[in-house]
């Protein structure tokens, strides 16, 4: 949708989940460039600065206490400066 808006989009995922991805891309036929990429990890390679990052279906794990959260996210650039 932000595509069809105008936006510029990346959509990003982990190797394992980049081929359905890219037919989702194909099959919606929008104008949407897809990376690999881990959150968390540079993004660099993913051409910043970004107005808006909004995450959908994101499972973040805490390794450290053995949690699992589903949630969607979205937050403008200036509340995420600090993680890119």
């Amino acid at each position: 949708m932000l595509s069809k808006l105008g936006a510029d989009v990346v959509a990003t995922d982990l190797q394992p989940n980049l081929k359905l991805l890219e037919r989702n891309v194909q099959e919606n036929a929008v104008a949407v460039r897809v990376a690999e990429h881990t959150w968390g990890a540079a993004v660099d390679d993913l051409s910043p600065p970004f107005d808006v990052v909004v995450a959908c279906g994101v499972l973040l794990v805490d390794p450290a206490a053995g949690t699992h959260t589903h949630s969607p996210l979205a937050w403008p650039r200036d509340a995420i400066g600090a993680l890119f």
